[in-house]
């Protein structure tokens, strides 16, 4: 019948991002049965249960040139739209149990096309509501497409628990995965209720008949259907405000963005959201934590946005809305940007629109890294996702991360004390490895040692400090228009390594790194008091 996802059960279609996790129990351990309003299910969860949100969809971006203004397109896979549309949560325990419960509440789409829309994927959505008896048939192709597994016969339990209609219990390809699908009789102000899917995978070396027996007694056996006008509110996503005075209005509040940030936590009792202008701001954090770090984003980020556009025009008048995922636990930081970044404390993850960061010791060094991270997501829009060189965005998100905000409410751009100690001390080793340091890949900019790397961005932020608080106070400067060049080339080539041979092609190097050279050594001190922003 559906076809297009069949490629996804040779693997997990969405891992959840866990740790290597100590086994403390011989079998799975639910808690106590907690409401969950935004399901309509009351039900026990894993024993101390960790919620582990699913990742936006990654976007794939075609660029359009229109009336010499460059615009973007998003698309994505179908499945990423449709497991998000219908996951309501996952959680893992401290023993290494996973549970992930589904709703299929919308058919499979047709696969018509490998990518496509949001706007397309809604239209979709629109005709596929699923009838209970709908779902029903086909309730083996939903449950493969949800679970990622190939799964092989089913049968109706006997016991259905003094809620549910129907349980089916499923074979799995995977012996430590049990899959269930059910039905509950009656759901509050639903006359006929959706198919869920429940999967709980446990460790390896568990006793997977003690696990089923708990699964289907301790979990199936208490599942409940409460009155959504239930004194109890339940287990809801905690909205955090930030002041108990005015309340400013967030921009594009139907942006799909926001959308799916906020229905990818409302299970999630242990996480928070706070939405601001331009952003959606989601963490596992101490909520007392994540106050401050809301209310200085609120306050100054309008102002960086100003000062992004002014010192680096965008190449296009779309505007985006950005999530941004702080994490506790550092390994949960980890496990979700990958190993190949753990030496990072934040990164920005364009296609998935996703400022990600790990919990840091202070306030201070958190605003410090998102102000960093601020710079990508704004690069990334005003550039049109193409992809600028990393010493011009590393640089600049460096140039940024240094702001601090006077008593009389300005921007005034420092230098960052460390990079520029690094750059005068090797001065003399970089300037003849310049020109090929800005035609550098991102692989060749983050490869090396931690030193390496660092001294690399210190390179970086010197070129931008240079370019930015430098070059406009020169008379005769030959790179007066280099960044508005690079942006130009960029958006004719649409490749960062094309427009920088073409911007260096056209830059009289010789001169520049002697310029370069006598700013650090002689008329540093005066680029202090320069404000590029009048």
């Amino acid at each position: 019948m559906k076809k297009w996802f069949n490629s996804y059960l040779c693997i997990r279609s969405i891992c959840c991002a866990l740790v290597c996790l100590p086994l403390l129990v011989h079998a799975v351990d639910f808690g106590t049965v907690k409401n969950y309003p935004k399901i309509g299910l009351a039900f026990p969860n894993l024993r101390q249960p960790q919620a582990d949100p699913v990742p936006p969809p990654e976007a794939y971006t075609y660029i359009r040139v229109e009336a010499d203004n460059l615009t973007k397109v998003d698309q994505f896979k179908p499945y990423d739209l449709w497991y998000r549309r219908v996951c309501c949560g996952r959680w893992f325990d401290l023993s290494g149990n996973q549970l992930i419960l589904g709703r299929f509440s919308h058919d499979l789409p047709v696969a018509t096309e490998e990518k496509v829309t949001r706007e397309a994927f809604e239209q979709f959505l629109d005709t596929a509501k699923l009838t209970s008896a709908e779902a029903e048939k086909e309730i083996k192709v939903l449950v493969e497409a949800f679970s990622g597994y190939k799964v092989g016969t089913y049968f109706k339990l006997s016991q259905s628990g003094r809620a549910l209609s129907a349980i089916y219990a499923f074979t799995c390809e995977k012996t430590n995965v049990l899959i269930y699908a059910f039905h509950p009789s009656k759901m509050e102000g639903d006359n006929d209720p959706d198919w869920f899917c429940v999967i709980v995978e446990a460790p390896v070396v568990r006793d997977i008949s003690k696990v089923k027996a708990q699964v289907e007694a301790d979990f199936l056996g208490k599942i409940d259907t409460p009155s959504r006008s239930s004194e109890e509110k339940g287990v809801e996503v905690e909205e955090l405000a930030v002041s108990k005075k005015e309340q400013y209005p967030i921009d594009m509040p139907d942006n799909p963005v926001r959308l799916e940030a906020r229905k990818s936590i409302e299970n999630y009792d242990s996480w928070w959201i706070h939405e601001t202008e331009g952003f959606v701001i989601l963490s596992d954090v101490c909520s007392e934590t994540g106050k401050p770090v809301a209310m200085e984003l609120r306050k100054t980020l309008p102002l960086l946005k100003k000062a992004f556009a002014t010192l680096v025009p965008p190449l296009t008048l779309d505007q985006d809305v950005a999530i941004i995922r702080i994490f506790q636990r550092p390994e949960d930081y980890v496990n979700y940007v990958g190993r190949d970044k753990a030496w990072s404390s934040g990164l920005w993850m364009p296609a998935r629109r996703e400022l990600v960061l790990r919990e840091v010791p202070s306030t201070a060094a958190i605003s410090k890294t998102l102000r960093h991270e601020a710079f990508h997501q704004y690069l990334s829009t005003a550039y049109c996702l193409l992809v600028a060189p990393p010493w011009m965005n590393e640089g600049h998100a460096m140039f940024f991360e240094n702001v601090t905000l006077n008593g009389k409410g300005k921007l005034v751009f420092e230098e960052d004390e460390r990079s520029a100690r690094l750059l005068l001390e090797n001065l003399d080793t970089l300037l003849p490895i310049l020109p090929d340091f800005m035609k550098s890949s991102y692989a060749d900019f983050y490869a090396g040692t931690d030193a390496q790397r660092e001294m690399k961005y210190a390179l970086a932020w010197g070129l931008v400090y240079y370019l930015q608080k430098g070059v406009p106070t020169e008379s005769k400067a030959t790179a007066k228009t280099l960044l508005q060049t690079l942006g130009v080339e960029l958006a004719d080539t649409q490749d960062y390594a094309q427009a920088m041979e073409r911007v260096l092609a056209s830059l009289d190097m010789k001169d520049f790194q002697s310029s370069f050279k006598e700013f650090w050594v002689q008329r540093r001190s005066a680029a202090k008091k320069y404000d590029p922003l009048k």
